[in-house]
């Protein structure tokens, strides 16, 4: 009980600099990251030969293995920026 007093404290007095970290992380995140995973996803329908994707047709595409290199691919794109 004593650590998360300490941790609230400690939460309370920096407030400022972690609202201001965690609104920049995230507008970076959605300015950098998200069209690159579109751009990836365009890329692996491209290569699995669908223009769009619908509930018929979803399951295949996520089976087929130039999906799951390119989910992988992500997947080490996004905790490398971590």
């Amino acid at each position: 009980m004593k650590k998360l007093r300490e941790i609230n404290k400690l939460i309370l007095y920096n407030w400022r600099p972690l609202l201001g970290f965690e609104i920049i992380y995230k507008l970076a995140s959605a300015v950098i990251f998200m069209p690159l995973l579109w751009g990836l996803l365009d890329f692996a329908m491209g290569l699995s030969g669908y223009t769009y994707l619908t509930l018929e047709n979803i399951f295949v595409f996520l089976t087929r293995p130039s999906t799951l290199y390119c989910w992988l691919y992500g997947c080490f794109l996004r905790l490398s920026m971590q």
